[in-house]
């Protein structure tokens, strides 16, 4: 067959079946790291820093005059903040969210006046829906 020979799976051996893995709930044995090395390691990070700070910043600006889009991205995200990322929750098929899709515990919540002017919402957005102009 050219080359190509034909792989024979076995029933159990592979993919996904009932009771593999680790249990659910179980924990790592061990910690991946003891707070005291862990403390020893940032304390040791810190004294590099402060002794290299002038390098670091050099390294940090040659790399941004240099055209290094990440570095460049990075230091903005420090200075101005990260920005924030946008979600868009809708409905199944991105049609906007249906009364009958919130649960009872969240309606009971809502005053006679607020369960109106949600019903009154939730109606103009189907009919504009309907009418296809909203996207």
């Amino acid at each position: 067959m050219d080359g190509l020979s034909l792989v024979r799976i076995r029933p159990g051996r592979g993919g996904a079946r009932p009771g593999a893995g680790r249990p659910k709930g179980k924990r790592d044995s061990e910690p991946r790291f003891e707070p005291r090395t862990k403390r020893t390691f940032l304390e040791q990070f810190h004294e590099q820093i402060e002794g290299n700070a002038d390098a670091i910043i050099s390294a940090y600006l040659t790399a941004c005059l240099a055209g290094d889009a990440r570095v460049i991205v990075d230091l903005m995200n420090r200075l101005l903040g990260k920005p924030a990322t946008a979600i868009e929750l809708s409905g199944p098929g991105g049609h906007p969210v249906r009364l009958e899709a919130m649960t009872q515990a969240a309606l009971a919540q809502l005053t006679s006046a607020e369960l109106d002017a949600l019903s009154a919402l939730n109606a103009k957005l189907a009919r504009m829906t309907a009418a296809g102009s909203v996207s």
